[in-house]
């Protein structure tokens, strides 16, 4: 019987068979998911793993191009401003419209450096079609690609060059002079204040000219302010958000005793500093504190700085903030010794602070140094020039 069965017929296997067929089906099933699955892992992983990296490499070249690119179709769009009021000029307003629309057309394609694996593909796929002899037509040479490139960038430096042009024809030294010395809102008040570390003390001291850019106003306008007895914090910046921020790092450390029961860290209250300065960053404090004091547990000196949106530099020697920062951190780099005395660290970081404010127009006008140690605070003020 089994003679007359169809050798193709299925049924006509043995249960060995059968069975091995079956394994044989359910392995190939399971093989066929876990390799779905794990290119789909495969590819979370490396999305994952290769996206913050791509982005601070894309980031890095991105803010080079992006600030030159703004910087022209701002100064394009100042032009075009300060023509506008010049009745007589109207063929150099139109140039200077068409140039402001022109750039504002401008895409990302036509300034960004090209992707190096895209170019490094397409040469690859040029060598394929060469040796088969036949072109796609769906991809670029890479010849072809690089002078689009080279095209788009010879585009924009034809923009910037007849933009410079117009700037030249039509705007004076005066208003260039104008355009480049523009006071920075943090300058508009003056000010600086400096910290310094000691051998178990600590000092910080602050400048007391108050004015309205060039033009001093007062001689009186303190910029260094107590938060407990061992830690002190120094405010230079505009004079309205020194007198803000003053109140509200009072009222929040008045309301942190009553909570706590203590008074107030300066590691603590240099993150207080930094969440208070962030949470506004959209709308800032145009303020950079400098925080300075005694741990009260162990009585080590503690110095940190912030920028106007709270990011912070807790430091082991010194840190300087407001209009001659840059003077008075050569200055203290050039003095500052590490274990400094108390009274050797008030004449170090006077001097810091004088030489400094000496060469900064936008400071000086006397100055107040608090130092601080376990016994004591000594607060001492200083003569400067005032011319």
């Amino acid at each position: 019987m089994s003679g007359d069965m169809d050798e193709d017929d299925v049924w006509a296997g043995s249960d060995d068979e059968l069975g091995s067929k079956q394994r044989d089906l359910e392995w190939n099933k399971l093989e066929d998911r876990f390799m779905d699955e794990g290119y789909r892992e495969g590819i979370s992983w490396g999305k994952e793993s290769h996206l913050q990296s791509g982005f601070d490499e894309g980031y890095v070249v991105g803010v080079v191009y992006g600030r030159e690119y703004g910087r022209l179709r701002a100064f394009a769009n100042q032009t075009l401003s300060h023509l506008s009021g010049q009745q007589e000029n109207e063929e150099l307003v139109e140039r200077a419209r068409r140039l402001v629309g022109t750039i504002g057309r401008i895409s990302a394609l036509h300034f960004l450096p090209k992707d190096q694996e895209a170019i490094v593909h397409a040469r690859e796929h040029e060598e394929e079609s060469k040796k088969s002899s036949s072109k796609d037509t769906s991809n670029v040479s890479f010849n072809e690609e690089m002078g689009g490139e080279n095209g788009r960038l010879r585009d924009v430096q034809a923009l910037t060059d007849e933009l410079d042009g117009l700037g030249r024809e039509t705007v004076d030294t005066h208003y260039h002079r104008h355009l480049q010395h523009n006071m920075s809102i943090m300058e508009y008040n003056g000010g600086s204040v400096v910290a310094m570390r000691g051998k178990k003390c600590v000092a910080i001291a602050g400048d007391l000219r108050l004015g309205n850019r060039n033009m001093s106003l007062a001689g009186n306008f303190e910029k260094v302010f107590p938060i407990t007895q061992k830690l002190f914090v120094g405010l230079p910046g505009l004079a309205s958000d020194v007198l803000t921020l003053r109140d509200t790092f009072r009222f929040r450390t008045n309301m942190y005793k009553l909570k706590e029961g203590r008074e107030i860290e300066p590691n603590t209250f240099a993150h207080l500093v930094s969440s208070t300065l962030y949470e506004r960053r959209w709308s800032p404090y145009f303020v950079e504190p400098v925080v300075a004091g005694l741990d009260p547990n162990n009585g080590e000196p503690f110095i940190a700085a912030t920028d106007l949106i709270g990011c912070l530099n807790f430091a082991k020697d010194f840190v300087v903030s407001g209009t001659a920062s840059d003077k008075m951190f050569g200055m203290a780099e050039s003095l500052w010794e590490p274990d400094l005395e108390a009274e050797d660290l008030f004449e170090t970081v006077s001097q810091t602070l004088l030489n400094g404010v000496d060469r900064d127009a936008l400071s000086g006008w006397g100055a107040v140094v608090h130092l601080i140690t376990p016994e004591r605070i000594i607060t001492r003020s200083l003569k400067s020039r005032m011319d």
